[in-house]
């Protein structure tokens, strides 16, 4: 995927901290300017954001089907007998 260049602002505080942050032993190997921590931390909040909206999203199907223990002591039952025959064999 090509690659767009962005115009962004940065504070004089944020550009010091990343600037501190780039010149410290804690530094990633693979981050070496102000562009890749940029880069970087946008990648790790999008996965983040990702992360959280399927969780949202499991949270609301448990929600609306919540679970049934029932089902729950069935599935177990099956699976235990399953395991069993596994071992018997």
């Amino acid at each position: 995927m090509a690659a767009r260049p962005i115009s962004v602002r940065l504070s004089e505080d944020m550009l010091s901290a990343m600037d501190h942050y780039l010149a410290s032993p804690d530094a990633a190997a693979t981050i070496r300017t102000r562009t890749q921590l940029i880069q970087a931390a946008l990648e790790m909040w999008l996965q983040a954001d990702e992360a959280a909206r399927i969780d949202a999203a499991i949270v609301a199907g448990y929600t609306r089907f919540p679970p049934d223990p029932a089902e729950d002591a069935e599935f177990l039952r099956i699976s235990n007998r399953a395991q069993q025959a596994l071992e018997d064999w």
